[in-house]
């Protein structure tokens, strides 16, 4: 990626995913490389749920939506982050245009698609992390004493204090349902049999719906009495900067990992693999030898989940993705 006059930073990308035992597929990832003198590299999770249309659309336009935006190249870290906050609700906005071509629910409502969105961009050792939703971003730092893991995002979920807050300053609710805290949607009581408009006298329910308390899409959390979304497209965005020395790697993924491993356990998953096989010969057809080793890394997430999901290894019960990225400083001759 970056280089100074004897030595060279090397970003090594494997990605995997896997439909598990659903019968449809509704997570994505995004991996560009842009050809540009600083390598800017763009990484991304979706997890979609009530169909796979936001996060599809997501993984579309988010990157081309964020490169738009006013002073996304700025050298000043919280410009560029504003401009990512930007795009986020841009893409969220657009959604209202797309929906009416995306499926119907089972009762004739509107889709309620949303998505989570994990995102990585990174300017040779400059690092912008982006999320909203449950999707996770950790990074291996190496502590002296081994491999540290440290959440570089923080799950968004309905039962966080300031999540609720906010929730229910926009006079939405919070309810329970199969022990899960839930962003509560408020609809048509009987819904599929309701006809015409929705008016005051409109008998109404409040139903614990979505498990995240931020995402892209799910447009049927807009409260029309306060003109906002009860689930909110706004990101948390954070600023780093890498030394390859010391910052080993980093993973993204939906929660179909993260619900199996511990941020910890996933680090000392990697790094027992990386320190059995280290036996790199730089001279040595580098590029294919890596890519086998690191794609090894991530097929070792999906069957590490089936042991948990199952002792017998049944298939996985929900979809999972990941994204493994990896430093590496070398010495020139």
């Amino acid at each position: 990626m970056s280089s100074s006059n004897d030595t060279t930073v090397h970003l090594r990308v494997s990605v995997e995913a896997s439909q598990g035992s659903r019968k449809s597929m509704e997570d994505y990832t995004s991996v560009t490389i842009e050809p540009r003198q600083d390598r800017e590299c763009f990484f991304a999770v979706f997890d979609g749920h009530g169909g796979h249309q936001a996060a599809f659309f997501a993984r579309q336009n988010l990157w081309k939506t964020i490169q738009k935006q006013k002073d996304f190249y700025s050298s000043d870290p919280d410009e560029v982050g504003k401009a990512i906050k930007r795009a986020f609700v841009e893409i969220h906005t657009a959604m209202w245009k797309e929906r009416d071509s995306w499926p119907k629910t089972k009762y004739g409502t509107p889709s309620t698609a949303g998505t989570t969105a994990s995102v990585v961009i990174m300017r040779g050792h400059h690092m912008f992390v982006a999320n909203v939703g449950d999707s996770r971003v950790v990074l291996a730092q190496d502590a002296g004493e081994g491999l540290k893991a440290v959440p570089l995002t923080g799950d968004h979920k309905p039962e966080d204090p300031l999540e609720a807050q906010r929730i229910k300053s926009l006079g939405g609710q919070i309810g329970r349902s199969n022990g899960v805290f839930r962003v509560a949607w408020n609809r048509v009581s009987q819904i599929g049999r309701h006809r015409g408009p929705v008016l005051r006298s409109t008998k109404m329910e409040s139903v614990p719906f979505l498990a995240i308390a931020r995402s892209l899409g799910d447009l049927w959390s807009f409260n029309p009495l306060v003109g906002d979304f009860l689930v909110s497209p706004i990101p948390d965005v954070h600023y780093r900067l890498i030394d390859p020395r010391r910052e080993k790697f980093v993973v993204l993924a939906s929660d179909g990992l993260w619900n199996a491993m511990k941020n910890k356990e996933v680090v000392h998953f990697i790094d027992n693999i990386e320190k059995n096989v280290f036996d790199m010969d730089w001279k040595d057809d580098v590029t294919h030898r890596w890519v086998l080793r690191i794609h090894s890394i991530v097929k070792g997430f999906v069957k590490f989940i089936k042991k948990a999901d199952d002792k017998e290894e049944k298939p996985l019960l929900t979809n999972q993705v990941s994204i493994f990225l990896s430093y590496h400083q070398i010495k020139l001759p």
